[in-house]
């Protein structure tokens, strides 16, 4: 009688370990599965583009909020994608709207959806004549800043400075961009001004 107890204690215990394991292995496959959904690259903008699903938009763009990388890696796919791809004036009017998502208040209230439309239109058309596309980019790791006050709240700030590589040699972009953490504690860029040359290393 003791033996058959022992064996169904030890059937019970392999049991458990077995079905823990199974449980843990399905929640990686899980995990591997959404942070694969939520990877930056260009053929998901282009899915965003294609895709009017407005929930699941807003579900990638809050997702690439949450560090400062992923708003400029968002925001340097878009501007490979503008200046990179042929897109009609629908597409790219698309394509500013879902770069808008991760502008500052601040910086929204300074540039008007149609104004901004309308000067990438013209920008991106100036650079398929000259024939100048960006065909990659750098950044380096984001550069904690002093807290800067925003409506007199003081907030956490980065400083990201991205190189974009063109197809024209000795054309690179290099440009400094600063972020700050909002209320809801997604990052979001506030300006960006023309920065100095620097080299990436691997």
């Amino acid at each position: 009688m003791k033996r058959i107890i022992g064996l169904l204690i030890l059937i019970a215990v392999l049991s458990g370990i077995f079905y823990w394991i199974y449980v843990t292995e399905e929640k990686k496959q899980e995990s591997k599965q959404i942070s694969s959904s939520n990877a930056l690259n260009e053929a998901k903008i282009v899915e965003l583009l294609e895709d009017k699903n407005a929930k699941e938009r807003e579900r990638i763009l809050q997702t690439a909020s949450k560090s400062p990388d992923q708003v400029i890696a968002l925001n340097a796919l878009i501007l490979k994608i503008t200046y990179g791809k042929e897109l009609n004036k629908e597409q790219m009017d698309d394509l500013i709207s879902i770069q808008r998502y991760q502008f500052a208040e601040e910086l929204l209230s300074k540039n008007e959806e149609s104004d901004q439309q309308l000067k990438v239109w013209l920008e991106s058309e100036k650079q398929k004549e000259k024939k100048i596309k960006i065909v990659d980019y750098k950044a380096l790791a984001p550069y904690p800043m002093d807290k800067v006050k925003y409506d007199g709240v003081p907030r956490n700030t980065v400083k990201v400075s991205v190189v974009y590589y063109t197809n024209v040699a000795g054309n690179n972009l290099y440009i400094d961009y600063l972020l700050y953490e909002d209320d809801n504690r997604q990052w979001k860029i506030v300006g960006w001004a023309r920065g100095e040359e620097f080299l990436v290393t691997e």
